[in-house]
């Protein structure tokens, strides 16, 4: 039986800079405090220091053409990134042992975790970032480097006098702001295309997963695999990076590897690139009122100088 250490479980981009002593300026890239100069970035989950240092700011580098998403009945075709999702997924080429070590690790989170409610105690943390499931780029590689506090996010608690607080509340007292967000792409002509992709293809943005989160969601779509909670349309990027529903997203393709079975998950693209996304996403879940904390003025501010078309007049 492999063991879990199989699964290449290592430091964080985000952590192995924090233990150098760099400074997170913003989408996976890590600046030297004495100079303020950019040294290392985030590439597939790893820390890669840069040969030659650059000053922070928004990168000049142009974009690739970007080919044509293949068209499907009923929808318009999108374009998108060479880097985009890919149309087969890489889990049948997940060995069976390696699978059974994941489905093991998320069967003890789960127990770890109903052992805690049952006692009224909060569920032990462990970041499924940490681990690394060769040949994919599972759960975190590739990611932008953006720690969970300072994500978008569409459901959450109001603020009070907010756009938000008019909205109805759910039994855990938060609200869905989801319609409103498609409500302002549609008003500033961004393109949204609803499909179906891979789910291992997609790639996450944000540096932490809680893994007790994802092994809850993991156990019930066990019991139902078509639960609306969990299932219902995530946003991603058109160069395939999820925008919010991360645990949504790590469940359902955990759930995959465990059982050898690809799935395609119902996807909202929208035709925007991720650097351009997520400050207009923050920039709307701040106006509206269910931001999160970790999104102040000072880092949205710097956040949109990396550049967003759409954030002017909103």
């Amino acid at each position: 039986m492999i063991g879990l250490k199989k699964l290449i479980i290592e430091l964080t981009p985000g952590e192995e800079a924090k233990k150098r002593g760099l400074k997170h300026v913003g989408w996976g890239r890590y600046a030297d405090p004495a100079s303020g100069d950019v040294v290392a970035v985030s590439e597939k989950g790893r820390l890669v220091r840069l040969k030659k240092p650059q000053k922070p700011g928004p990168s000049k580098k142009k974009e690739p053409k970007s080919p044509e998403l293949k068209k499907e009945p009923g929808q318009e075709p999108i374009s998108r990134p060479k880097d985009s999702p890919k149309d087969s997924s890489d889990i049948p080429k997940i060995p069976q042992a390696i699978r059974s070590v994941v489905s093991m690790q998320i069967d003890k989170l789960a127990k770890l975790s109903r052992q805690a409610k049952e006692k009224g105690e909060k569920a032990p943390t462990f970041n499924l970032c940490k681990i690394t499931i060769p040949g994919t780029n599972l759960y975190c590689g590739d990611n932008k480097g953006i720690p969970r506090e300072q994500m978008p996010q569409f459901k959450g608690k109001p603020r009070e006098g907010s756009p938000a607080d008019k909205l109805p509340l759910d039994r855990s007292g938060e609200v869905d702001t989801e319609p409103m967000f498609r409500q302002m792409l549609d008003k500033h002509g961004v393109k949204v295309t609803n499909t179906r992709v891979p789910s291992d293809q997609l790639k996450a943005t944000q540096t932490e997963l809680v893994g007790s989160k994802v092994a809850g969601m993991v156990k019930a779509l066990e019991q139902d695999p078509n639960i609306p909670g969990i299932t219902a349309p995530i946003y991603v990027s058109r160069d395939g990076y999820v925008i919010d529903g991360h645990h949504r997203w790590a469940a359902i393709t955990t759930n995959a590897i465990t059982t050898g079975e690809p799935a395609d998950m119902p996807v909202r693209v929208i035709d925007m690139d991720v650097k351009d996304i997520i400050p207009m996403a923050n920039k709307f879940a701040q106006d509206v009122g269910v931001a999160t904390k970790g999104v102040t003025e000072a880092y949205l501010e710097k956040m949109l100088q990396v550049g967003c078309p759409t954030c002017g007049g909103m």
